[in-house]
This record gives structure tokens, C-alpha cells and sequence, in this order.
């Protein structure tokens, strides 16, 4: 009973997040019809990172602040937050977090410039549809996505781009299953 007390009360925090919400937020909802085609000057480096992000904790952190030194003084960060049917489809759980809450938490953090929430359906297309908008210098991959940078990877051989990919390494020894889980014992 305790832990499906506290489950309820992250999601109650979440679902009450929309009150923080300003009227001018950076959250493009691409999903939703809301989002366009990011532009900016090119004299930076476009760096283009993805994930769940559902409870943030100092890997996530360590990550995007990696991924913001790749794209150097001049470059954006942008991030793809991804849906709640994917995360459904992959981790077996839904997110504790709304995509749109997930989606404003990680645009408020230093290292991050834009953030889009990443569409529903075929992955392969999703990945081809922000590519073309977006046009990433860099693509940024976590210690444990090796499956989404493969799927990647062979769009971007489809599509004759060369963009380069990074793995990077786990930061920290927590994730946000491991606190999820840590809850739920609790």
C-alpha cells in the first residue's frame, strides 16, 4: 500500500506540473502538430540526443553535459524526448511522467537548448522524419542504446547522410528503472 502511495504521489506532482507552465515554454510538441522545423545558424554544431528521461538523476544530467561539450561554445543541444507509447513498448511500464512533463524538465536543465517529444508509430521513420528537420551534426547515444543508434545508423546509410554517431559511457551507477524499482521496495 505504502508504495502505491508513493507511486500516486509522483504522479499527482507531474499531472500538477502544467501549473508551472508559462505561456512561452521550449518544449516543441511535434507530436501534437505544435512543433516546425528548427533553424538556427550554422556556425554552431548541432548536436541531437534522445531518451526517456523519466525520473532525472545524475546520469541523465552527466550525459546531456557531455553531449552539450560535443556540440562546442557555439552549438545546440536539441533532445528528443520519447513518447509514452514507445516508452510503453519498450520497457514493458508506463512512464511515471507524461511525455509533456518529461519534456519540460529536461528543457529546463543548463546543457540542453530545444527539446522535442518524439513521435508515435515505425521507429525507422520517426528517426528519418528528424533528421530531415532537424539536420544534426552529431547524434548522442546512452551506454544502453544500442538498439535505437543501430536503427539509426542503417537510416542514415538509407539516406546517404553522414552524421556521426557517439556512444556514450554510463555515467553514475543509477537509472531511472533502478529508482523505480528502489520505490516500489520501499
Amino acid at each position: 500500500m505504502h508504495n502505491l502511495g508513493i507511486l500516486a504521489a509522483l504522479r499527482f506532482l507531474a499531472n500538477r506540473m502544467v501549473i508551472f507552465l508559462n505561456r512561452r515554454t521550449f518544449i516543441e510538441t511535434v507530436e501534437h502538430g505544435m512543433g516546425g522545423e528548427y533553424t538556427m545558424s550554422r556556425r554552431g554544431v548541432v548536436v541531437l540526443t534522445t531518451g526517456v528521461f523519466d525520473i532525472i538523476h545524475p546520469g541523465h544530467i552527466r550525459f546531456l553535459e557531455e553531449a552539450k561539450r560535443l556540440a562546442g561554445e557555439d552549438g545546440r543541444l536539441l533532445v528528443i524526448v520519447a513518447c509514452d507509447s514507445v516508452v510503453k513498448g519498450n520497457k514493458g511500464r508506463s512512464p511515471m511522467f507524461r511525455a509533456r512533463d518529461r519534456a519540460f524538465m529536461v528543457s529546463r536543465l543548463k546543457p540542453v537548448d530545444r527539446v522535442y517529444i518524439g513521435r508515435r508509430g515505425d521507429i525507422e521513420k520517426n528517426i528519418e522524419w528528424f533528421l530531415k528537420r532537424l539536420k544534426p551534426d552529431v547524434i548522442v547515444f546512452g551506454y544502453d542504446q544500442t538498439s535505437i543508434m543501430r536503427r539509426t545508423q542503417r537510416v542514415l546509410k538509407r539516406l546517404g547522410l553522414e552524421i556521426k554517431t557517439v556512444k556514450m559511457r554510463k555515467f553514475f551507477n543509477t537509472s531511472s528503472s533502478k529508482i523505480i524499482e528502489k520505490i516500489r521496495r520501499a
